[in-house]
């Protein structure tokens, strides 16, 4: 399954809805509202001069505008079924940047903050269910030599969607486990896996219009609650200079 002009309008309409209302102004640049009570919000330029400068923040928003910017480039199904991977793999950047930038938040709060009560990171299965297809598509393995189909117009032999991809991954655990060969190497563990399918027609089906709409709220959710931890800590570091 790939996606249509229709699927890509419907993406756009939730990025516009929750991230992106405006390409030049993405949820992300909300971060510049609160620096952190540290260097880590300078960035130093050749000459050596210290400039404001939130990293995280335009490091989100740059991704977030290629996803944007990648959707409206399209403007057929043909266009729309050629991108559909390509979009996958950005989605898959983009959840990588926000797990990273909320990970470097939790280090950040617990080691220079000594704020020892804060929760580590969990993914969201819609966060994993990305970052399955993402992995795939960008590092096929064995898939490489089987008759890969994202398109309905050909009778495949193995249709794989989104669950079976989890119970795949399942399957590699396993493997990475117990497997003398494979044990402790994932690429190694999902060659196994997908060995199986080497010479068979696979129609690979995508995450749905659905799974994406929840991933994308469930990714503005996320920069929201960094948004609203950065403006809470800048605010304490305030008051505290302050009474001092």
């Amino acid at each position: 399954m790939t996606y249509t002009k229709e699927d890509f309008g419907k993406i756009v309409a939730e990025l516009e809805l929750h991230l992106c209302a405006d390409v030049e102004d993405p949820l992300p640049c909300r971060l510049f509202e609160a620096t952190m009570p540290t260097d880590r919000d300078n960035a130093k330029l050749r000459d050596g001069t210290l400039v404001d400068h939130v990293a995280d923040a335009c490091n989100l928003a740059s991704s977030i505008q290629g996803v944007y910017t990648l959707l409206k480039l399209a403007n057929n199904d043909q266009e729309c079924e050629h991108l559909s991977r390509v979009l996958v793999r950005e989605l898959g950047a983009l959840r990588e940047a926000v797990q990273t930038a909320e990970e470097e938040q939790i280090h950040f709060e617990k080691h220079v903050l000594d704020c020892a009560e804060t929760p580590g990171f969990s993914a969201e299965p819609a966060e994993k269910n990305i970052r399955l297809w993402a992995d795939i598509l960008k590092h096929p393995a064995a898939t490489i030599v089987s008759h890969q189909c994202f398109s309905n117009d050909m009778e495949s032999e193995v249709v794989i969607d989104t669950a079976t991809m989890r119970k795949l991954e399942k399957e590699m655990l396993g493997i990475l486990r117990s497997d003398g060969e494979a044990a402790g190497n994932a690429s190694k563990a999902w060659s196994k896996v997908w060995e199986k399918y080497s010479g068979k027609t696979v129609q690979f089906q995508l995450p749905t219009i659905m799974e994406v709409e929840v991933f994308l709220r469930v990714t503005a959710d996320r920069i929201e609650n960094l948004i609203a931890r950065r403006v809470r800590i800048a605010a304490l570091q305030s008051n505290h200079s302050t009474s001092i």
